[in-house]
């Protein structure tokens, strides 16, 4: 059976009703901490770490609806004693985990709550072992003939260089030292400190007509290589995140999905509404666009994802190339590349509009991404919670911790 067929095989399953928007919880710190400050259904005002279990996501940055304290991220609702009354992922008969609930005190008590925990592996910026993986060095666009630039990797900073004669590209640190190997493959310059473990990812459709190249704006700056790479192989969050896009309630509750690892990479298809705020398609009572689309995820470790976005009503085909490039601790770079295949009639400005709408989508991505306090991606699971909603990202979880632990064993 193919992935499209066990999506159409599967049960369809009403969505659940789940508010989106509601008042703002409050920031504050203690003893250093981040904490959040909320009024529970009952008129208490309570105090937690400013924290989801699920992602770790900072809870301030959600709202509040009838007392319950709803993360921005997936909204997860936590009531006034902590305890977690819905995963909206899961639906209204889904089982939560026991251990989602918050440490709550109510605001006038002077205590200290646990701090979070340290302990297991995390992706960085600097993580031992991605020096044995091919990286995004920069666009080939930004190197010149005769010309260099300068880009971080992993704390460290490499000259790229394009020969006079525009055929050879060479790198080097400012200790003279030279990497693994460069090459110049999908219109970006990619950079191996040391020999690879992974291949590089290839994208059949690449100068294929029919297909339309635009690139976004860089992302660059204090962001969590890892969190900005499980962002974007999550759906759950697309109700609480887009909500001026493509999110819509219907989203809420995550369809089911085929997901499949193959050595270095993983795959994933799910079909998905959406509210087409930016296509003509009208499928609601209350005259919002509505429409669907099937998600083909592939993921290619360690920092490389595809993302093709099939549209329903004729709408055409939109694959996503991002590459997450680690500069340093704290420290990451985004760049996306976008291959569109435009539908019969579709203008050059609607091709325009189309890329506009994805930048708004990427925009309401990162505003979240910059506000966590740990920039840190845990490999080790029970660092956080999760449910049967997040198979895929955990699934390229644990094929990076078992890749990066290779490669650090034979560095």
């Amino acid at each position: 059976m193919t992935p499209e067929q066990a999506l159409a095989a599967a049960p369809a399953k009403a969505p659940a009703a789940v508010p989106v928007e509601g008042e703002a919880p409050e920031a504050f710190e203690l003893d250093g901490q981040p904490m959040v400050r909320w009024t529970d259904a009952e008129g208490c005002t309570r105090v937690a770490h400013d924290r989801c279990p699920h992602r770790r996501a900072p809870l301030s940055a959600g709202y509040v609806a009838d007392g319950v304290l709803r993360c921005r991220y997936h909204g997860w609702g936590f009531g006034g004693d902590g305890r977690c009354v819905d995963v909206p992922a899961l639906g209204p008969e889904g089982r939560i985990p026991p251990r989602a609930r918050l440490e709550v005190v109510p605001s006038e008590v002077p205590v200290t709550l646990p701090a979070a925990p340290t302990a297991g592996s995390w992706l960085d910026g600097d993580t031992p072992g991605l020096e044995r993986f091919w990286h995004q060095a920069c666009r080939l666009g930004e190197l010149a003939p005769g010309a260099s630039v300068e880009t971080e990797l992993l704390g460290t900073t490499w000259t790229l260089s394009l020969a006079a004669d525009g055929a050879t590209y060479s790198a080097r640190t400012a200790e003279g030292a030279e990497p693994f190997a460069v090459q110049a493959h999908l219109d970006h310059l990619w950079l191996a400190p040391t020999a690879p473990l992974a291949p590089l990812p290839e994208v059949p459709e690449w100068g294929q007509d029919g297909w339309h190249l635009r690139r976004l704006s860089r992302a660059e700056g204090r962001f969590g290589v890892g969190l900005l790479l499980d962002n974007q192989l999550d759906a759950g969050h697309f109700a609480f995140v887009h909500t001026t896009t493509f999110g819509t309630p219907d989203a809420a509750r995550l369809p089911e999905s085929v997901v499949e690892r193959d050595g270095t990479t993983v795959t994933c298809t799910m079909r998905v509404p959406i509210a087409a705020r930016n296509l003509a398609v009208v499928e609601a009572e209350d005259d919002e666009p509505r429409s669907h689309r099937t998600m083909h995820y592939a993921f290619h470790a360690p920092l490389w994802l595809r993302l093709q976005l099939d549209y329903e009503e004729g709408l055409g085909s939109t694959i996503l190339l991002f590459g997450f490039v680690p500069q340093g601790p704290g420290r990451a770079r985004m760049d996306l590349d976008i291959l569109f295949r435009r539908p019969e009639g579709f203008t050059e400005d609607q091709l325009d509009e189309r890329l506009a709408f994805e930048e708004q989508v990427v925009a309401e991505d990162l505003h979240l991404q910059r506000l966590f306090h740990d920039l840190r991606l845990p490999l080790d699971p029970a660092a956080e919670l999760h449910t049967k909603a997040d198979r895929y990202s955990l699934t390229c979880r644990h094929l990076l911790r078992d890749l990066l632990a290779e490669a650090a064993a034979t560095v």
